[in-house]
């Protein structure tokens, strides 16, 4: 805010009106044609905390911070200044008479500092709060009125708890960065019991294949044996089911606007920008797919697992061996004090599995492929001067044939080539 617009407000009458300041991000992206990449603009809703009447939309320009887009919408309601504003950022949808609040209550910490000292000069008390549950509210009206499925958050499935949202992105960031599937494949499933006297469920963990990262979560193991099966695909598609998931594989293009807008302004971890936790429930019937809203009692199930999943498949003293495949393994793992079960029950394999996965004590088939006299570890160095010398002794000129000698034609003998180990399955 600068001089001269806070010497304009400073002479504007006091409307004793107490304002709410919802800001936050627009529900869709907005691509410009002299623009390459589309962005999402600051949205800032000012809501008359008495009537609780929407007065105000204003819609950020490209490239304007939080706080910017604010100041420009606070101004401009202010002065009932609309006449540039309303054709392009902004819409009045009541229209206020010129005059400043008593109060104005923001939902963006950060905005609210950088505006406390102007407004505090002009004469308005300002104070923070969350407010949470309204933005999603107004974002999800926004989204449906526009034609967009508003597919509710993680705060939403926490009904609104936002420490309790901090902590699942702490610990999915976490559980990311330990990479399980490094140890176990689609095939080890595990059965779960949480709280351990309940009944079971069973997790797949996914990414061995280098593919999908992440849990897959399911309510009977007739899934998984069908799953098993050679016409699985097709299978898949033609029974109906609901599948839920943890998934990394979620771009930010395809996440939910509440819980971008959750990153942007608490800071939430996320291990990296190929790594946003995806929560996913989803039925198919008659071949077609419907999501569906996470429930409260799946959020928790993640959350649980998230933290006990990598200790269980990668410890020896659960479900590691030397050999690279799972053991057997069962276990009660304690969660921490302020977890609602206390702790969770773990086993592999499962009772009722229709196959036999890959564990300890099979012999690996490509042994006697490998060659004793060469390592089983070839360094990157070593592979590199190899490759190196390939290439230099390729780029050399053969020696042309003695003149007026034909070429021979007798084939040398070739040498036996050694070949290089397998890498052993991991």
């Amino acid at each position: 805010m600068n001089n001269s617009q806070r010497k304009a407000l400073t002479a504007l009458p006091s409307t004793e009106q107490d304002w709410l300041c919802i800001i936050g991000r627009m529900p869709s992206w907005v691509q410009s044609s002299t623009l390459i990449n589309p962005w999402r603009p600051a949205v800032c809703f000012i809501v008359d905390r008495r009537t609780d009447e929407v007065l105000y939309l204003g819609i950020g320009k490209h490239k304007d911070t939080l706080a910017q887009s604010v100041t420009r919408t606070l101004v401009n309601v202010m002065m009932a200044d609309f006449s540039d504003e309303i054709r392009a950022t902004a819409a009045v949808l009541h229209k206020p008479a010129p005059g400043k609040p008593a109060s104005i209550e923001f939902t963006h910490d950060e905005v609210y500092q950088k505006l406390k000292p102007n407004l505090d000069a002009v004469g308005i008390r300002s104070t923070c709060a969350p407010h949470l549950g309204r933005i999603t509210e107004i974002m999800r009206g926004m989204a449906t009125s526009t034609g967009q499925q508003a597919s509710p958050g993680i705060l939403s499935t926490l009904q609104g708890d936002i420490f309790a949202v901090q902590r699942y992105f702490a610990l999915v960031a976490a559980f990311h960065r330990a990479a399980p599937w490094k140890f176990v494949g689609n095939d080890h499933v595990i059965e779960v019991r949480y709280p351990p006297a309940s009944d079971p469920f069973w997790v797949v963990v996914m990414g061995n294949g280098g593919e999908e990262f992440g849990i897959a979560l399911y309510d009977s193991i007739d899934i998984i044996n069908r799953l098993s099966q050679k016409n699985a695909p097709v299978l898949f598609r033609s029974v109906d089911h609901e599948a839920f998931a943890l998934s990394f594989n979620l771009p930010f293009e395809g996440a939910c606007f509440e819980d971008l807008d959750l990153i942007e302004q608490f800071g939430l971890p996320i291990d990296s920008d190929e790594a946003f936790p995806g929560l996913i429930r989803a039925r198919t019937r008659s071949g077609k797919v419907e999501l569906l809203q996470t429930t409260q009692q799946e959020a928790q199930r993640i959350i649980a697992l998230v933290q006990v999943l990598p200790e269980f498949i990668s410890s020896p003293v659960h479900m590691a061996a030397e050999d690279g495949y799972p053991k057997p393994a069962e276990a009660t793992l304690l969660l921490p004090e302020d977890d609602s079960h206390g702790s969770i029950h773990l086993k592999f394999p499962p009772e009722g599995l229709a196959f036999r996965p890959p564990m300890h004590g099979d012999e690996n088939e490509e042994d006697d492929d490998f060659n004793s006299d060469f390592p089983l570890d070839i360094s990157p160095d070593d592979l590199m001067r190899a490759l190196e010398s390939l290439m230099g002794m390729s780029a050399k000129k053969k020696p042309k044939p003695t003149a007026g000698k034909p070429k021979s034609t007798k084939k040398s003998a070739k040498k036996p080539v050694k070949k290089l180990p397998k890498p052993k399955k991991k």
